[in-house]
């Protein structure tokens, strides 16, 4: 139960050239802005981050120095396991 995501500060090290990131997540709710995973630095904008939005979409997005990046993957479904990989 509860509130919990994981936050990284930015690193280059955790940002190379091509990188894969996984995660299961279980959302306790949907409707909402939320990142269960990120990675990333707002200025400039740089890493990762997993990111379900408030129309209950999931998205993979990386900052590309002065934007963001974004795939669009499977819906964001309250109380059930959901295995989250992206690919740079």
């Amino acid at each position: 139960g509860g509130s919990h995501k994981i936050d990284v500060p930015y690193h280059a090290g955790l940002n190379p050239p091509s990188f894969t990131v996984e995660l299961w997540v279980r959302p306790l709710r949907n409707g909402i802005d939320q990142s269960p995973l990120t990675c990333r630095e707002s200025s400039p904008r740089r890493g990762y981050y997993f990111y379900g939005n408030t129309t209950n979409q999931w998205s993979f997005r990386t900052g590309n120095g002065s934007g963001v990046d974004a795939i669009n993957g499977g819906t964001v479904a309250t109380g059930v396991g959901t295995h989250l990989l992206g690919t740079y």
